[in-house]
């Protein structure tokens, strides 16, 4: 809900643009659903408060058309993701870092990718590669 003060704020001071950063949370990652990338379904309002939340929470503006800039007066997502990684990598990584083992279970999940051709269209490359930023997550844990 404080994302929404925060916009909220800004369209109150006049500012043009507001630039949120949210989570792979907003959209439909239902079991069998496969990659997302910023033209997927978002999940509905009965999906809980937080991804409902960061899923309402700004607008922004500059252009007509999502491939090429944000659309004004609508939220235009976008994704910003380096290389192809699963869930696994990131628990398998916060577990060893505080040393537990993890739990699986055989239920059925998500297993797509979150893609980012919006933001690659925008001139938009990560600067850290996956392997970094697992390692940046792992020595915060130590």
């Amino acid at each position: 809900m404080g994302t929404a003060t925060f916009a909220r704020a800004a369209a109150a001071a006049g500012l043009e643009r507001f630039v949120h950063v949210s989570t792979a949370g907003v959209y439909d990652r239902s079991p069998l659903v496969g990659d997302v990338g910023e033209s997927s379904p978002l999940v509905g309002d009965d999906a809980g408060d937080y991804p409902v939340t960061k899923r309402d929470a700004g607008c922004v503006a500059a252009s007509p058309d999502p491939a090429t800039g944000p659309v004004a007066g609508a939220c235009t997502p976008v994704n910003v993701a380096a290389g192809p990684v699963t869930v696994r990598d990131y628990y398998e990584t916060v577990t060893r870092a505080v040393g537990v083992s993890p739990v699986w279970d055989d239920a059925e999940a998500w297993t797509g990718r979150v893609r980012a051709d919006r933001a690659h269209g925008w001139g938009w490359t990560p600067a850290v590669g996956l392997a970094e930023a697992l390692d940046e997550v792992a020595q915060g844990l130590r």
